[in-house]
This record gives structure tokens, C-alpha cells and sequence, in this order.
């Protein structure tokens, strides 16, 4: 493998849907990712359950109240290998369905690949 196949995983800026704007609708948390995505990280920092879609429609994924989920979609891969990434683009939406969240945020982070030269 070159020195130049290799890549370091960087994060984007941070996302965050503040619990008193979270709805029974989807809305998406954040922007959209600005490179394809290696890794997702999700945290639900409110005191609810929160359903998380990469449609705004579907419900794809939960999380309880203050859970964190991180998915390697590229685990030990390189620039020239073949991987799963999430498409340049992505966004992911979150809502609630029951009780509303009071207090805290949801957060997205997406981790993408970066040359190391």
C-alpha cells in the first residue's frame, strides 16, 4: 500500500437539534454531510426516546434517552479499496413518538475520510 492509499478520519461540524425543536414530523438535524460518510455518530442527549431516519420519512434507527451509536461503515479501509460509505449529501432527521423531550439535544457527527498527505 502507498504512503498516499492511506486515510486519517476527520469529523465535520457538529449538528445539533435542540430538544424544545424536536416534533412528532421528522426535521432534519443539521446539514447535510459535505463528503461521504465513513462514520456516524449519533447521540440523544434528551430525556426521550428518538426515533432517527436517513429519509425523513422512515423510521430507520432509536435510541433511548442518553445513548450514543457510532456506525464504521469503513472499517481498515483505503482511498483505492472498495467500502460502504453513506453518499455525500446525507442528513439525518429525528423526531419523537410518545412522550416529548424537555431537556438536552441530539447531535450528529459525520466522520469522513481525508488524505494524510
Amino acid at each position: 500500500m502507498a504512503a498516499n492509499d492511506t486515510l486519517r478520519v476527520i469529523p465535520l461540524v457538529l449538528n445539533t437539534l435542540v430538544a424544545a425543536d424536536i416534533t412528532t414530523s421528522y426535521l432534519a438535524i443539521g446539514i447535510p454531510s459535505t463528503s461521504p460518510v465513513r462514520l456516524l455518530q449519533v447521540y440523544n442527549g434528551t430525556d426521550a426516546l428518538i426515533y432517527f431516519s436517513d429519509d425523513g420519512i422512515n423510521n430507520k434507527w432509536v435510541l433511548p434517552s442518553n445513548a450514543i451509536q457510532v456506525m464504521d461503515f469503513t472499517t481498515n479501509r483505503t482511498v483505492s479499496a472498495d467500502g460502504l460509505f453513506m453518499q455525500l449529501g446525507t442528513v439525518v432527521y429525528g423526531k419523537y413518538s410518545g412522550t416529548p423531550p424537555t431537556t438536552g439535544a441530539v447531535y450528529v457527527t459525520y466522520w469522513c475520510g481525508a488524505p494524510t498527505n
